[in-house]
Formats: C-alpha cells, structure tokens, sequence
C-alpha cells in the first residue's frame, strides 16, 4: 500500500490488490491515527477531489431497552436509522432477546451523536430507546460531535464535567462485548 498526501486532511491510499483494499474497507471497526478517526472510502479515480465527500464511517451501535415486542427488523431497522444511514444487522438480527441490538450504520461524522430515542407506545408509555456506539473515538460532550473534545468546543458556555448537564457521556461509549442471549 502506498499512501499520497492530497492536502491537508486528505490522504489517498494506493493498494496492491483489490483484496488489500477490501480488508481495509470491510475492518470491523473503525480506523485511527494518532487517537483521531480516520474516515475511508472507496473511490473510482474519476471524481473530481471536491467531490469526494468523506461524512460516514461504519460502525457498530448497540441499541438498549427496545420492549421485546417490538424486536422486529422493521422496528429496529428504523431507530438505528435514527443513528445513521443502516447498514446490517450483526448475526443475531433484531429479534435476539439479549441486552441491547447490534446494528451497523454508516455514521455521519459532522453530526452529533444520538443519545437516545423516545417512543411512544399504546396509551401513555413512553420508553426511552438508549445508543452506545463500539469503537467510537473520544468526543465532545457538549455538543456530542466527534472530532474535538469537551475544553475545544465552540458552544462550550461553562466549565462542569457533570454528565447531566453536558448531556453526552463516556456512558455512550459501548462495551466491545457481545451482547448476551436471555
């Protein structure tokens, strides 16, 4: 593999086989340098670099407190849509009865993270859908994006390290474990 700086946050990385280049691509989780994301896409060489959008990373986010009536694929499918354009289940699927859902999404990296999602179901129950997302970098927990941290941030308005307040936590940050089977 070679590896070409195009400018200042783009590297074109040249492969010796399709095979190397579908390793890179089809890695579980993402890639970084230096504790900071590296987004990866595959291109044809005919776009012109303006083109080339680099705005999603795949990734693995675990879906908690889902009501075990409601595992469907269709269900699931569109709250993990919530977190980013889906892409896959992992091998369970939606309908496992363990602790949370895995799904793969491609996640847009210039837009917050998604904390949690409330729903409404028959009557006056409203349940609060939680995400935690495996691999994810450190982020900012003011403004939920990736890319910078907390003492970075342009909306920064005080100094508190509380997790109320800041509304993100290392709490998003998923365990790498499976999920286990009730």
């Amino acid at each position: 593999m070679e590896a070409e700086q195009l400018n200042h946050n783009l590297l074109l990385f040249k492969f010796q086989s399709r095979r190397d280049q579908q390793e890179v691509l089809e890695v579980d989780k993402p890639w970084f340098f230096e504790k900071q994301l590296v987004v990866i896409k595959s291109i044809t060489g005919d776009e012109a670099l303006s083109q080339v959008e680099l705005t999603e990373t795949p990734i693995w986010v675990q879906l908690f407190d889902i009501p075990l009536n409601h595992h469907s694929n269709a269900n699931v499918k569109s709250m993990a849509t919530k977190a980013g354009r889906f892409l896959c289940f992992d091998e369970k699927g939606a309908a496992g009865w363990g602790k949370f859902v895995r799904a793969r999404v491609a996640l847009n990296v210039e837009k917050p993270l998604r904390k949690t999602l409330s729903i409404r179901f028959k009557g006056d129950l409203v349940i609060a859908i939680s995400y935690r997302y495996e691999g994810i970098p450190n982020f900012c927990y003011i403004c939920g994006k990736l890319g910078h941290l907390l003492k970075e941030c342009e909306l920064k308005k005080e100094e508190s390290n509380d997790e109320e307040v800041l509304g993100f936590g290392e709490w998003m940050h998923a365990s790498l474990r499976k999920r286990y089977s009730a």
